[in-house]
């Protein structure tokens, strides 16, 4: 009877523990010069390892230097410039959209976060910017609620380049000055190129954000960006002028 009792308990028993899925990966910039730059390292299932470098893009970069509390993507490139990491093993499938906060919410391909035999002469090498910029206004429009978008970006006034902007873009700009919706985004230096360095590019935004620097960016490419300063047109009346008002 005993051995019996004890043939049933070792049947539902595991022999040992096996690791258990979190759901959410934790990610990391390792052998670079500080936090914001480097190889990107994961922690998933139990597991350490790189994550592949198949499907690594700026989308996935602009959500990584989010989570980690850095600022806009400066680099991201498959060349192992971090080094090409360690172990049997990368974790493959992170395909983000771009304005999430954190991987955990972005979608993947396939069959989801998975560990794949890893290629040691690639890796997903990230530099991000250890800045972020802290002002925004618009410039050389007819009213307050159109205009160029100037940043103050690392202590210096710039420029946007228009590469992906669009009206979720402008929807963010216009809340975050306090005119309302926005009409239209405007490209190709609508409201004049003005006589700043364009500082930052490739704004994703969803619309939802109440500022533009909570949405992924890139430092710009300035030779790609002559004459292509981002603007808005917003509705005239401020919010702060309808409240007034009232």
């Amino acid at each position: 009877m005993f051995a019996l009792a004890v043939g049933i308990l070792a049947g539902l028993i595991p022999c040992r523990a096996t690791p258990t899925p979190t759901g959410v990966a934790q990610l990391r910039l390792v052998d670079g010069s500080d936090a914001c730059q480097g190889r990107v390292e994961v922690s998933y299932s139990g597991l350490d390892g790189p994550l592949c470098p198949q499907g690594w893009g700026f989308s996935n970069a602009a959500v990584v230097c989010t989570q980690l509390g850095c600022g806009p993507v400066k680099r991201h490139t498959t060349q192992a410039l971090f080094g090409s990491g360690w172990g049997p093993r990368c974790l493959a499938n992170l395909n983000c959209f771009g304005t999430e906060k954190h991987t955990s919410v972005c979608k993947t391909r396939g069959r989801g976060l998975e560990w794949k035999g890893a290629e040691h002469s690639w890796a997903a090498s990230l530099v991000c910017s250890n800045s972020t910029f802290t002002d925004l206004r618009l410039a050389d429009g007819s009213h307050k609620c159109e205009g160029r978008v100037e940043v103050l970006f690392n202590n210096t006034w710039g420029t946007l380049c228009d590469n992906y902007w669009g009206i979720e873009e402008a929807a963010v700009v216009c809340k975050q000055v306090g005119c309302g919706t926005a009409q239209r985004a405007t490209q190709r230096a609508h409201f004049g190129a003005g006589n700043l360095l364009t500082l930052l590019d490739a704004f994703q935004c969803r619309g939802s954000e109440t500022s533009l620097s909570q949405c992924a960016a890139a430092l710009v490419d300035e030779e790609g960006c002559r004459q292509k300063q981002a603007g808005v047109i917003c509705n005239q009346k401020s919010e702060i002028t309808e409240r007034w008002n009232h």
